[in-house]
């Protein structure tokens, strides 16, 4: 079950939206993905997720935690977030193959999360002092079948500063009988706008299978990838000041 495949357009190619495609271009406003697992044994055909049901998906998986009177705490069983992406995967799913009888939830959980499978890093020629930074996103196995770069330029030290603050990902609350809890909070929202604030260029990938990449078209870019890519290039400047 560790081997997922993702083919980009292909179940689209057979609507009448198809989104227009250049060989070896990303295409970012894709329309539906096929994820295989299992060494292509199953095939899960899904929808893009919009972005207000990715909102609505980052909302619920926030908790609260409750912190014992001797500093200890438990964390969230990890298992629900299987149940959070199955429920969000039957949102999504157009067709599957390869089952005899229903999808098991992990099954489920694997396709949703194959929807994201990728390496995402800061290229390595980069500094954390360059007037632009690229982050690089490889997308479909080894060797990747798509190289994405998103290009930043540097951010103000009042926006980093900002940055910070906002990405905050919780806070310490008083709880019941005198006790603390800490509770999570979403970090989607705000990665979506440093990412949009940032971000001055994207090679690599299409919008309507133009390889320019305008300001309507970084509204393309998954808000899930925004927020990794633009943790990934906050986290290297931030490290570098540390050093």
């Amino acid at each position: 079950m560790n081997d997922n495949v993702l083919e980009m357009g292909t179940a689209a190619a057979k609507q009448a939206d198809e989104v227009k495609t250049l060989p070896g271009m990303y295409p970012l406003d894709w329309k539906t993905i096929a994820v295989k697992l299992g060494d292509g044994k199953f095939e899960h055909n899904l929808r893009r997720p919009g972005v207000d049901l990715l909102l609505e998906r980052d909302a619920e998986m926030q908790s609260t935690i409750e912190i014992a009177k001797d500093g200890g705490y438990k964390l969230p069983d990890p298992t629900g977030d299987d149940d959070l992406n199955a429920r969000y995967y039957d949102r999504l799913i157009e067709s599957t193959s390869g089952y005899p009888v229903d999808v098991p939830t992990m099954h489920k959980a694997a396709a949703f999360a194959g929807i994201y499978k990728r390496e995402i890093y800061v290229d390595e020629d980069a500094t954390a002092f360059d007037d632009q930074i690229a982050v690089i996103e490889e997308i479909g196995g080894d060797p990747p079948k798509f190289t994405v770069k998103h290009v930043f330029r540097q951010p103000t030290e009042d926006e980093l500063r900002s940055y910070r603050r906002k990405m905050q990902t919780g806070e310490i609350k008083p709880g019941k009988r005198g006790r603390q809890v800490f509770v999570t909070r979403s970090t989607l929202k705000t990665a979506i706008e440093f990412y949009d604030k940032w971000v001055v260029n994207i090679d690599g990938a299409t919008v309507d299978g133009s390889p320019i990449i305008d300001a309507g078209g970084i509204g393309s870019v998954d808000p899930l990838i925004k927020r990794t890519v633009v943790q990934t290039f906050a986290g290297f400047l931030l490290d570098a000041l540390l050093d």
